[in-house]
């Protein structure tokens, strides 16, 4: 038994620092063959799995490649595997539209996924991708700030709006309660139940909340929290065991002028701990969008202008807070990818400790709308991977017994080349005249990295006989 602890210890040693090398930006997929939106994100243990939208033809839904593809990526987001999971075609009723945005979020069943396109949801098994068609939403969702959750069996809520609100739907998705709430009021219930909502349901126009109320999924206020002089602007909130936070926007010096992100520390029982403000540029016209409380640390994502014009270019960036709201470090995105990219629609902790920021690609804004941002926990951006490559690799035969041959592209004279197994195990291998000796190597499945001197990756999966 303590052989098998000790073995299963190194493995996970091995997976950790294989993982932990890697940060990158997946920007968006820009062939010009088929129109893309991704859909889901999960991290496995090899490294991440993927479902991507395609339409290969828009404007003939029953073109059968059309459909969700499933992706397996490694820890640095290469795609490694890629197979067609759901046809359009296949679906009754043709309730999948090219130009409805795609949702998929977990079911309370975690074998179950559900896919929301427009007002449709689908109930999705995973293990035999058997369909169950609802009946539509009572509204149409907005899908370009998505936020559904599955927090009971049977039970819904929703978060939706520019301007925020919260809504609980039953086992049919009938809406049964709506309160105003923060833009994205889902980005996890605490304990299940809970979130933050503004009251009066409905107020004035041009009317300013002073407070925020923690409430329970069945409309009951647990406690309010009244803010001070200057009234934020709440747009997400996430909570470890003791503590809420807060992000918005707040007018730092009170003359409704400029604005910059805010963060509010409150404890479980609605006191203010903490509030403070994260300085982003000197234009201070800027917003925080997305939260996320890591193990010792806060992540966070936001917009901000670079010019003195906020309507003519917006920036998104990335940062990363301590417990204590201090500024650890913060990324410009605009540095590896272009201004005004995306919404953000979610951020995850990954296993290395640091985070992966999922993006929605916004219609006409610049080319370059990244679909992940994945940073390792220092704030280190490794690689920019793009779908649009100019070498592409093939290895023949592929199965392979003994030797492998590199075709397609030339293989640049800096590459360096290695083989990885699903437990993490890293292979130096030469590749001589493109050619790549397996002889000695166990049956299995392996991956095929190439890196060539400006670490970008290509990785391609290989089966030994």
């Amino acid at each position: 038994m303590k052989k098998i602890i000790i073995i299963l210890s190194i493995i996970f040693s091995i997976l950790e620092k294989s993982i932990s090398q890697c940060g990158f930006v997946l920007m968006h997929d820009t062939s010009s063959e088929y129109f893309s939106q991704l859909t889901y994100v999960e991290e496995t243990t090899w490294g991440f799995r993927t479902y991507m939208r395609k339409y290969f033809n828009p404007q003939e839904v029953d073109d059968p490649r059309n459909g969700i593809y499933v992706q397996e990526r490694d820890e640095c987001m290469n795609l490694v595997d890629e197979q067609m999971f759901l046809r359009v075609i296949d679906i009754p009723n043709r309730v999948f539209h090219p130009r409805d945005w795609l949702q998929m979020f977990t079911a309370w069943d975690t074998n179950y996924l559900w896919v929301s396109s427009g007002s449709i949801p689908l109930y999705l098994d995973k293990r035999t991708k058997s369909i169950e068609i609802y009946p539509r939403y009572d509204n149409w969702l907005d899908m370009t700030t998505p936020s559904l959750i599955e927090f009971e069996k049977g039970r819904f809520g929703y978060s939706f709006g520019s301007g925020g609100g919260f809504q609980v739907m039953d086992s049919l998705f009938k809406n049964k309660m709506v309160k105003r709430s923060c833009v994205s009021a889902l980005n996890q219930l605490d304990s299940g139940r809970l979130f933050f909502a503004y009251l009066p349901d409905t107020i004035p126009l041009f009317t300013a909340d002073s407070s925020i109320f923690l409430m329970d999924v069945n409309g009951n206020v647990n406690w309010e929290f009244r803010f001070g002089k200057t009234i934020p602007g709440i747009y997400d909130w996430h909570f470890s065991k003791l503590h809420y936070y807060l992000i918005g926007t707040e007018d730092i010096d009170g003359n409704r002028v400029a604005y910059n992100p805010v963060i509010y520390k409150l404890d479980k029982e609605g006191k203010l701990i903490l509030k403070k403000f994260v300085n982003t540029n000197q234009f201070r016209a800027s917003i925080g969008t997305r939260v996320m409380v890591a193990r010792d640390c806060l992540y966070m994502t936001g917009w901000q202008t670079i010019s003195r014009r906020p309507s003519e270019v917006k920036q998104n960036f990335i940062a990363k807070l301590d417990l204590d709201l201090n500024l650890i470090w913060k990324i410009d995105l605009d540095q590896v990818c272009g201004p005004r990219t995306a919404v953000c629609t979610s951020i995850k902790q990954t296993k290395d400790g640091g985070a992966l920021f999922t993006y929605l690609r916004v219609p006409g804004a610049d080319t370059c709308n990244p679909l992940f941002v994945k940073v390792d926990p220092n704030g280190v951006i490794n690689s920019v991977v793009n779908h649009s490559r100019s070498e592409e690799y093939i290895v023949q035969p592929n199965p392979v017994s003994d030797e492998a041959l590199i075709t397609g592209s030339e293989l640049p004279i800096d590459a360096t080349v290695e083989l990885v197994d699903l437990m993490g195990n890293r292979f130096a291998v030469t590749a001589v005249n493109s050619r790549i000796d397996m002889s000695h190597l166990p049956k299995g499945i392996y991956f095929l990295r190439i890196r060539n001197k400006d670490q970008v990756d290509r990785v391609i999966k290989l089966v030994k006989m």
